[in-house]
């Protein structure tokens, strides 16, 4: 009987077990390489675009700014500009601008 429940245990175990396809996870990029980076790559990094691009890496990053129409890319260089945005993030500010058109 305990022969019998060992037996079951191994098998829904090897059941249990799943072979999963797909692309490795992004290396986390760290804050300062992402400050570095943002510095280098655009018209200044906040806080808020530092922490985007520690998350998502380098190459997602970059398909983002690649996919950004031309009037987007120029309300960001506005903004970024800008002395004061009232408290909120560069990204916010521009996604809220965006979500309007």
């Amino acid at each position: 009987r305990s022969q019998d429940r060992a037996f079951f245990r191994r098998e829904a175990s090897a059941d249990l077990i799943a072979h999963v396809n797909g692309t490795l996870p992004v290396p986390v990029v760290t804050p300062e390489d992402a400050s570095r980076f943002l510095e280098q790559a655009t018209f200044g990094a906040t806080d808020a675009d530092i922490h985007h691009l520690s998350m998502i890496g380098y190459q997602a990053w970059l398909n983002e700014q690649f996919a950004l129409d031309q009037a987007e890319q120029e309300l960001r260089k506005t903004i970024s500009n800008a002395p004061d945005l009232g408290g909120l993030s560069d990204s916010v500010l521009i996604q809220r601008v965006v979500s309007c058109h």
